[in-house]
């Protein structure tokens, strides 16, 4: 399953000060996660095996 969201990261300190990051910067994260499942199993759950990003 592929995964595409759009983040920003900015950390501040106590008086509201950019220390690290850009509040104005959004960064594309793309990620596939990859499951699972034992088909002669009758639990009909899936299991996250794998993150690429």
């Amino acid at each position: 399953m592929d995964f595409i969201a759009e983040v920003i990261t900015c950390i501040k300190d106590k008086d509201k000060k950019v220390v690290s990051g850009d509040p104005e910067k959004i960064k594309k994260i793309y990620d596939t996660w990859v499951f699972s499942r034992d088909i002669t199993s009758t639990n009909p759950n899936w299991q996250l095996v794998n993150i690429l990003t």
